[in-house]
C-alpha cells in the first residue's frame, strides 16, 4: 500500500491512501511521520485541492541557486536556499526517519521531473515557437538537477539532510538514463 502511495502524484488522492493505510500494514510510528509529513508537505487551497510546499521549496531552491553568483543578492540567495531545505522538513530527522524523507523527497523530485516533461515552456525554444528533442530535455532537467544536488551540498547546516537529498535526486537521474 505504501509503494501505492509514492507513485500517487494527485494530493488528495494520496490523502486517501494514507487515510485508508491501517496500523495493521504498517508501522504505528511510521504512519503517524507518514501523516505529518503530509501535513507539512501539502497546505489546503481556499477552494479544493492541495498546494505543494516541497515543491514550491524546489522552485525557491532553483531560484536561490540562480541569484547565488550575483554580488547583490548573494546574502538574500543563501537565506531563501536555507529555507527552502527547512520547507523540506531536511534539518528535522528527530521528528521523521531517514528512509521517509528520503522516499518523499524522491517522491517530490520525480513530480519536478515529470512536470518538466509535460510542460510546453520548459521544453520550447524562440520563444515557445518550437521544442527541443527528447534527448535535450532530459539533459536540461540531469543538468538542473545537478546544479541543485551542487548547490545543496554547499550549503549543508544539517549535513545528513543534505544527504537526503542529494541521494534522492541521485536515484531520480538514473531513471532519466
Amino acid at each position: 500500500m505504501l509503494n501505492d502511495y509514492y507513485k500517487e502524484t494527485d494530493p488528495i488522492k494520496r490523502k486517501t491512501i494514507l487515510n485508508n493505510l491501517e496500523e495493521k500494514s504498517c508501522d504505528p510510528v511510521q504512519l503517524v511521520q507518514l501523516r505529518s509529513l503530509f501535513n507539512q508537505r501539502y497546505t489546503p487551497r481556499r477552494k479544493e485541492g492541495y498546494n505543494d510546499r516541497f515543491l514550491g521549496a524546489w522552485m525557491e531552491l532553483k531560484i536561490g541557486i540562480a541569484n547565488r553568483g550575483d554580488f547583490l543578492s548573494k546574502k538574500r540567495s543563501s537565506k531563501q536556499i536555507q529555507s527552502a531545505l527547512h520547507t523540506l522538513c531536511l534539518d528535522r530527522q528527530d521528528e521523521f526517519s531517514r528512509e521517509i524523507l528520503y522516499q518523499e523527497m524522491c517522491h517530490m523530485v520525480s513530480l519536478y521531473v515529470a512536470t518538466c516533461t509535460r510542460d510546453n515552456n520548459y521544453g520550447s525554444v524562440a520563444l515557445g515557437i518550437g521544442r527541443i528533442s527528447y534527448e535535450d530535455l532530459q539533459a536540461k532537467i540531469k543538468t538542473d538537477l545537478d546544479d541543485v544536488k551542487k548547490a545543496v551540498l554547499q550549503y549543508a547546516f544539517h549535513a545528513d539532510g543534505f544527504q537526503i537529498l542529494s541521494d534522492a535526486i541521485e536515484a531520480v537521474e538514473k531513471t532519466l538514463e
